[in-house]
């Protein structure tokens, strides 16, 4: 009896503690991406610093951890199948974004410099705004994929040059959707294909159909001698 107590409050502890967890994560989210008051701003800064123009999507994502959290009850995996998918994909978005600086200058000191001058830039401006709700910004454009689009942009770079850079950032985010959805490019171009054999009768059983109509509106003119 005292093992099952002992379980059950375990389990009621690691509930609670999701729970908390949970709230914790939506609150900075919320606050982040309201940008409410010097902790809000601080926080979007720190997102914008991480990865750039997709502060926001970081922040959602976010955001929906915590509401998985508080629903499910359950720890994230963040070395699942799944979770693989999205960082490759969220690797190949973050190098895109990036690719303006690396075609302006290939040498890696210089790339990182423009990259913090402009996000220090845009940082001081969240923090020293005093506008308390605002989602997208403009003035963020120029950040790009933020500090972590610099290191792979300019990794991506190094090794496969712009041409392979193209191709690895395709390849990336090609493969990063179909091991999150689990999808393969094969069933996605059998559905297509299926989908419009489909439609072809449906549209030649219309235009029958509107053909039949018209002749039927037709009728037969008597010519009396």
């Amino acid at each position: 009896m005292a093992k099952k107590k002992t379980r059950k409050n375990s389990k009621k502890k690691e509930s609670y503690f999701m729970d908390l967890y949970g709230i914790l994560l939506m609150l900075i989210a919320i606050i982040g991406i309201g940008k409410y008051g010097p902790v809000g701003r601080f926080i979007a800064s720190f997102a914008v610093f991480l990865v750039g123009n997709l502060y926001f999507f970081l922040l959602l994502f976010i955001l929906v951890m915590g509401g998985y959290l508080i629903i499910y009850r359950k720890n994230i995996n963040f070395f699942s199948s799944k979770m693989l998918g999205f960082y490759l994909f969220l690797i190949g978005i973050l190098v895109f974004l990036h690719q303006n600086y690396v075609l302006e200058s290939v040498q890696v000191s210089k790339i990182f410099s423009a990259t913090v001058d402009n996000i220090m830039s845009a940082v001081t401006r969240i923090m020293e705004s005093k506008i308390s709700v605002g989602v997208f910004d403009a003035s963020l454009s120029n950040t790009g994929g933020g500090i972590l689009g610099a290191i792979f942009s300019t990794l991506f770079y190094k090794l496969f040059e712009k041409d392979g850079t193209d191709i690895v950032v395709w390849v990336l985010l090609v493969s990063g959707f179909m091991i999150f959805t689990g999808m393969s490019i094969f069933n996605i171009v059998r559905n297509i294909a299926e989908k419009t054999k489909d439609m072809i009768p449906e549209k030649e059983e219309k235009l029958k159909k509107e053909k039949s109509k018209d002749k039927s509106k037709i009728e037969p003119v008597s010519i009396n001698d």
